[in-house]
This record gives structure tokens, sequence and C-alpha cells, in this order.
């Protein structure tokens, strides 16, 4: 094993590959976050004065928040397409400032990293800079839905009438979002601003965690944010 990572070291040196992919400088700021947003938002209108269909600007309002919920929560592609609205709930932090605090927290216990299905735990509070704000996009999201596309809301009457409801919907909301499409809307953000990656649709886990070491969380504790907050 050893000697097969040196060859391989050796092949990427005599290539002149880039040697800061996969370190610490493979990443992007808190600029490239919101030139990202900005992007769904309204970036894509100075290329295409062809008027998008709906379904192409839901596309677009979906992926402003995509990348949000993975940079903030960490979370893998396939964890964001399998979210469903009963795993989403808020609670109340007291002493967090002069505001009350509701948080977004999002259950996890199907994850690829979770193959025994603990409890887990994963939230966000809300940002000043709503293009770095991950709960602002996801109620613009559910608006865009809800209110201009004309989508019926779920109905909490009983949970059978909402519980199937996935958050990043496919073709239906009972469908959830698919690798390929989340894939290609995240490539034309990507390329659209000038970003370059090789996780794609984990593109935003990585930087997070390494956020967070640059900004001086503890490495047991960002080994935890990464893997999920898990809870007794």
């Amino acid at each position: 094993m050893t000697g097969r990572l040196h060859k391989e070291s050796e092949r990427k040196r005599e290539q002149y590959l880039d040697r800061a992919a996969g370190t610490l400088q493979d990443g992007y700021s808190k600029d490239k976050i919101k030139d990202f947003v900005r992007y769904c938002w309204q970036g894509w209108r100075t290329k295409d004065l062809k008027h998008r269909k709906p379904q192409a600007q839901e596309s677009y309002v979906r992926t402003a928040v995509d990348f949000p919920f993975s940079h903030n929560m960490l979370l893998r592609g396939e964890s964001r397409r399998q979210l469903q609205f009963p795993d989403l709930f808020n609670i109340s932090l007291p002493n967090e400032g002069p505001t009350p605090c509701w948080p977004m927290i999002m259950i996890m216990n199907n994850g690829k990293t979770n193959q025994f299905g603990r409890l887990q735990y994963m939230g966000i509070m809300r940002h000043q800079d709503p293009l770095l704000c991950t709960m602002s996009q996801a109620a613009f999201y559910l608006f865009y839905r809800w209110q201009i596309v004309g989508e019926s809301p779920p109905r909490f009457r009983s949970r059978p009438e909402w519980y199937n409801f996935h958050f990043f919907k496919g073709s239906d909301r009972e469908k959830p979002i698919s690798y390929e499409i989340q894939l290609k809307w995240a490539n034309e953000v990507y390329k659209a601003i000038n970003l370059s990656t090789d996780k794609k649709t984990h593109a935003g886990r990585a930087q997070g965690s390494k956020q967070a070491e640059l900004e001086g969380v503890e490495e047991t504790r960002s080994a935890v944010l990464v893997n999920g907050i898990r809870m007794p």
C-alpha cells in the first residue's frame, strides 16, 4: 500500500498535477458562497434573456439552498436527497442573544456513514447576511414552490398526508431529486462563477469541515460535526 501511494505521488509530480487539490487550499471563501447563491438568484439572467420555464427557475432556487445545506450542515449529497419534511424541526435556544433563537434541526438516521441507524442531528441558525443564511434560502425555496409555482402546501392533519414529502423533490414531492439532476445544476453554477472542485455534490461538506478547522474548532469536535451531532 505504501509503495502504491508513493508511485501515485510521483505520478502527480511528473504530470504537474495541482498539489493544492485535496488540501486546505482546495476550497472556496465565503465570498464564493455568496457568488454561488447570487448567481442562482439573478446571475443567469444576464446570459439567458429567453424566458426560463418555471421548472428551470425552480431548479436555480433549489440549488441556492442545496449548496448552503451541504456547507453549513456538512451533508453529503445523498443525505440532502433523502431529506423529508418530518426530518426537520426547530427548538428554542435561550440565552443566545437579545432576540429569540430558533435553529432549524435536521434528523439524520439513515446516512451513508450511519450504518446502524443511530439518532443524529445537524442544525443551523440564521445568518445576518441573507446570501449566507441557509434558513433564508430554504424559506425562499418553499415560498417559490407554494406561492409562485402553485404547489399545494402540506396538510398536517395526519402523518400520512405529509410524511412522504421530500424537501428537495424530484418529479413530484413524494420522489427525491436524483443525483444526476442535483449534479447537473451544481455544475452549471460552479462553471458560471469559476469555482473548481473535485467533490461536486460533496463540496460543501468538505469545505465546511476545513473552515471549521481553520477557525479553531477542536479536531475531535470537528469530527463530530462531520459525522453528525449524535444525541443519546
